[in-house]
């Protein structure tokens, strides 16, 4: 029998708002920030094995069910028939939410069918993830800071951010202002809350540090040379070194923070052996660049990360692990005294830093085309 969609709610449709265990939202509220693992599962799905009829589905509910969510939400959930279409009932009862009676018979055809075919699993990590996740817990005690009800866009032409910490921690000298990034608003009354306003740039200015030492030798001076070769100008040999990187380093997670030569002996590392090896062949080529250490937002959450940043007539990010140069406006800088920041990170110094809480402030009007 042919299923009606209409404004009104059923009781399937109240039954697949109680589905316990469920990975979807319970609540339609966009400025609540929240996290289900199934954020962190795949974003994809291959359809080129499904009939015709649902592999032309499929764009539909891609559309439209990343407006307000992760697409990896309900890809990796675990519901089926009944549920899928108390869910998407819901979600087109939604203001703004572009679902008529039609397109959500379509897009409830394709997850009924993608159900029956296709095992999900709701805890599963995004093999990507993984050495993101590692690295955050390493240098932050936890593997993700959920921020956002879908994913970050590092395309946006500003982030905005309400910080939330530990009565103990004071925001102000937690993030860094520069040109790319400020402390918005803050207050003397609560230190520990704050919004940050971050812009994409590529120069965040600052003094200009002393001449790089271009002393290396072994498995760096080895790797610098067969990068660069004879390349003199600096930012082409940023590009080539990033280039090495990409070709020659599988991103692997790896526990600790190995030097760069371990690291290039064992051709792996995650984002920090990345950082180590880039930073020690920038140095061989003769560019001044320096470690940092922050926030990275990966789809709706942010991770603790290591990357750099090189002179070029000023300090320009670099993300040697996501191959950004500049890195993208997602990364949130913090304070660490020294230019080797990597080393000199200490999550300790900051009390009640695992429960830091973020909330990005996104544009209601903002239509999100699926990632």
């Amino acid at each position: 029998m042919r299923r009606g969609f209409s404004l009104a709610v059923s009781c399937v449709s109240v039954f697949g708002l109680l589905v316990v265990g469920s990975a979807l939202s319970q609540d339609a509220n966009e400025d609540e920030v929240r996290s289900f693992d199934a954020d962190l599962g795949v974003a994809y799905i291959d359809v080129s094995s499904y009939p015709p009829e649902q592999q032309a589905l499929y764009p539909v509910f891609a559309q439209k069910c990343s407006k307000c969510h992760t697409l990896a939400r309900p890809i990796n959930s675990s519901m089926t028939g009944d549920e899928w279409y108390g869910y998407v009932n819901r979600m087109s009862r939604k203001p703004g939410s572009g679902i008529s009676p039609k397109v959500a018979e379509e897009i409830f055809s394709f997850l009924s069918y993608d159900s029956q075919v296709r095992a999900r699993s709701a805890s599963a990590v995004d093999p990507a993830l993984v050495p993101v996740l590692a690295v955050s817990k390493e240098l932050g005690g936890v593997q993700r800071i959920a921020a956002a009800t879908r994913n970050v866009d590092p395309e946006s032409p500003e982030l905005r951010i309400r910080v939330d910490g530990d009565r103990r921690l004071d925001v102000k000298k937690l993030f860094q202002s520069d040109d790319g990034q400020k402390i918005a608003r803050w207050t003397q009354r609560e230190p520990n809350k704050a919004e940050l306003q971050v812009l994409p740039v590529e120069n965040l200015g600052g003094s200009a540090p002393k001449a790089a030492a271009a002393e290396a030798s072994g498995a760096v001076a080895d790797a610098a040379a067969e990068a660069i070769g004879n390349e003199s100008d600096p930012e082409e040999k940023v590009e080539l070194i990033l280039d090495w990187l990409d070709e020659s380093l599988e991103k692997s997670s790896w526990p600790g923070d190995q030097d760069a030569a371990a690291a290039i002996a064992a051709g792996k590392g995650d984002a920090t052996e990345f950082t180590r090896v880039f930073c020690a062949m920038a140095t061989a080529a003769g560019i001044p660049v320096r470690s940092r250490v922050g926030l990275v937002a990966q789809r709706t959450s942010f991770h603790f990360h290591p990357w750099a940043e090189v002179w070029l007539g000023g300090w320009m990010p670099v993300d040697p692990y996501f191959g950004q140069f500049p890195a993208d406006l997602t990364h949130l800088r913090l304070v660490v005294d020294g230019d080797d920041e990597l080393s000199g990170w200490d999550a300790g110094r900051y009390p009640g830093l695992d429960r830091l809480r973020l909330a990005v402030q996104i544009d209601e009007e903002e239509d999100e085309a699926p990632k």
